[in-house]
């Protein structure tokens, strides 16, 4: 699949004023960062992109092994995408594994878009 390169937010452009393109492993891990720094319902066009309500001010705390399970659901429409959660603080520290690649990145799925 190829997607459009975004950076800060922003469509990524070329030299001449086109759209950067993405494909392979790269579309993969954008994919997915999409998904997990977005909570769920809050993308008026896609009800269903993002994570639940992660809260971990909240008191509740989950352990790891649910949050890659809530991750991973989140996922489970991207074909051949698998999270491993690092750590998880106010952040979570994830490797996303796709197409036979992994990479280490930071997530933020606590709060809205």
């Amino acid at each position: 699949m190829v997607d459009v390169m975004l950076k800060n937010g922003d469509i990524e452009l070329n030299s001449m004023g086109g759209a950067v393109m993405l494909g392979g492993f790269d579309a993969a891990v954008q994919r997915a960062l999409i998904c997990l720094n977005t909570r769920r319902g809050s993308f008026i066009y896609d009800r269903s992109l993002g994570v639940p309500p992660l809260s971990p001010g909240s008191g509740c705390r989950i352990d790891r092994q649910r949050l890659e399970m809530l991750i991973n659901e989140a996922l489970a429409d991207e074909e051949d995408i698998y999270v491993e959660v690092l750590s998880a603080d106010e952040s979570l520290k994830i490797r996303i594994n796709a197409e036979n690649q992994s990479r280490i990145e930071e997530v933020f799925p606590f709060g809205d878009v």
